[in-house]
């Protein structure tokens, strides 16, 4: 039997940095995806997507359960590394009045930024590997950098949000557990939960794991033959930057001639496939990434008096090539247009968190807006066999 692990678009810097106390938070969060030869859930991930590797079994060993797999699905990765990296941008932002911030006034401020970087780690194994159940487990990490701030405001660059980002940028750290249950040879359904601890913290002065965002996924599939799969679920999620609630809609396709094929986890990403041959392949679609960071002050996080929640999300429409290097070694290398969706600010102190929902009016603590760019990503992933 073999087996198929995944990578979802999330992130990992320096592990090794991580003490006891991450391992605490292993826990809930989420991100739909479907990748090679399996359905995997990539609901939030960083925005917090969710990993969920199938196994691809003979089909003597598998007669009685069916895998979430199609022909010729994009390779799936047990463990991903990758660079990301945008072009210039500015970060406009409206006067921000927040009463648990010291009642201080801080007045409309612009500021741009000449590019943004990220290093992103993720992994996902499977530890139990059987015909008729899959589990995996896997953390992502991602470190991002805000760069060549230039503030226009007279005094320099006094709003919070922009202070924080340029002097501290952004990290993630998660821990995720996917599980894929086949209930026979037509049916089956995949469960996530996963937990994000995120912010502009530093591993020398930890966010308290009160903070950590917890996500989770739930989807009910059917295989319609081997080149077909579809299914239906639901999400927990950050992927809009604040806590929400979508229904999924999972749709993997190969083609006849197996050329051409689809590859969706709707509403979090969408792809168009076009296999060139075993080893090589394209995809031009879309991702949504996104989630909600808690900014501390100056580096320093005082729990009394810092409680601003950055809600980030954005679209990137994308154009993807994937090949193969050395056997399981491949490179993906991705280029495409960044659309910010959300730069919002909300006040939160780790309890009782803002649920708008559609309809929801809420007024957030600071409105804040993003210009659009390019960016380009590049990636070196082992694959599962």
């Amino acid at each position: 039997m073999r087996y198929r692990g995944k990578h979802n678009n999330s992130q990992i810097e320096i592990f090794l940095h991580m003490n006891y106390s991450w391992i605490l938070f292993a826990l809930v969060a989420f991100d739909l995806h479907s990748q090679s030869g399996t359905a995997r859930m990539d609901f939030d991930r960083k925005d917090t997507y969710i990993s969920s590797d199938t196994v691809v079994a003979n089909s003597s060993e598998s007669a009685e359960y069916c895998t979430a797999r199609v022909l010729d699905y994009s390779p799936t990765k047990l463990v991903s590394v990758a660079y990301d990296y945008q072009g210039p941008f500015t970060l406009m932002s409206d006067t921000l009045s927040n009463s648990a911030y010291d009642t201080v006034v801080w007045n409309p401020q612009s500021t741009r930024f000449n590019a943004l970087s990220t290093v992103r780690v993720f992994s996902s194994i499977p530890v139990i590997v059987k015909k008729n159940i899959i589990l995996q487990v896997g953390f992502q990490f991602s470190r991002v950098k805000y760069q060549g701030a230039d503030a226009s405001a007279s005094g320099g660059m006094t709003q919070p949000v922009h202070s924080a980002l340029s002097a501290n940028g952004l990290r993630s750290v998660g821990l995720h557990s996917t599980l894929f249950k086949p209930i026979n040879e037509r049916n089956f359904f995949v469960a996530q939960v996963a937990g994000d601890l995120n912010g502009d913290y530093k591993f020398s002065n930890m966010l308290p794991l009160k903070y950590t965002r917890f996500s989770a996924a739930f989807i009910v599939g059917w295989k319609k033959s081997e080149r077909k799969i579809f299914g239906f679920g639901i999400s927990r999620s950050f992927r809009i930057g604040q806590l929400s609630y979508f229904p999924v809609v999972l749709f993997n396709w190969t083609a006849m001639n197996r050329k051409w094929g689809v590859e969706i986890l709707a509403p979090s990403k969408a792809a168009v496939r076009r296999t060139i041959n075993s080893k090589n392949l394209l995809l031009l679609g879309y991702d949504m990434e996104g989630q909600s960071y808690h900014l501390s002050r100056n580096g320093k996080y005082d729990e009394q008096s810092d409680h601003l929640e950055l809600r980030r999300s954005e679209l990137r429409f994308k154009l993807t090539y994937e090949f193969s290097i050395y056997k399981l070694l491949w490179m993906s290398v991705q280029a495409g247009y960044r659309y910010n969706l959300a730069f919002n600010v909300d006040s939160y102190s780790g309890t009782n968190d803002i649920f708008r929902g559609f309809t929801g009016d809420q007024p957030y603590v600071q409105q804040t807006r993003l210009t659009n760019t390019t960016y380009a990503m590049i990636s070196l992933n082992l694959v599962s066999p």
